[in-house]
């Protein structure tokens, strides 16, 4: 017969969720202030988004090669850093393709960027400004956070068994 002990669980089960969540999180790089229901391991569901000013369906866009949502802020600018890490991006030995989310029609320039017209793809990835989503080539949900870090990237992309992921193209 098993005995508790005042600092054990009341009930083993919760101790296993406990550690299998810290794990899950653990595992794919998640950061635990997300509310929206498109999780890691998920496949990104259809949206329609515009594209050079016209309306297409998302999924048209995604897939093939890893690639990293970026939530852009209101004023559709990117500071310095903010282009420094996305261009890192492209140049590493796995490249990983990003693609701009606006809520206006501005265009970044060296960045296919995509229009949330009604903010239904913002509000399924429970994004706000800078929130980025890495995807890995078949548009599954790898990571992501609420600020781009990119050791963060380098080792979900590890974790997912790219090679080369995060290193800088040689």
């Amino acid at each position: 017969m098993a005995t508790w002990h005042d600092s054990a669980p009341m009930n083993p089960l919760d101790a296993d969720a406990e550690r299998l969540a810290a794990q899950r999180q653990d595992y794919t790089g998640d950061e635990p202030s997300f509310f929206g229901p498109l999780q890691p391991g998920d496949a990104l569901q259809d949206s329609v988004v515009l594209s050079d000013g016209l309306p297409q369906g998302l999924a048209a866009r995604l897939g093939g090669c890893y690639q990293l949502l970026y939530f852009v802020r209101g004023d559709g600018l990117l500071d310095d850093e903010e282009r420094r890490m996305l261009h890192a991006l492209l140049r590493a030995r796995t490249p990983v393709l990003p693609l701009l989310i606006t809520r206006g029609g501005l265009k970044i320039q060296g960045f296919e960027s995509l229009v949330d017209m009604e903010g239904e793809l913002a509000r399924r990835c429970d994004a706000r400004a800078r929130t980025a989503y890495l995807l890995d080539p078949q548009a599954r949900v790898l990571a992501r956070w609420r600020r781009l870090n990119l050791d963060e990237v380098g080792k979900a992309m590890a974790r997912s068994g790219a090679q080369g992921a995060g290193e800088p193209a040689g």
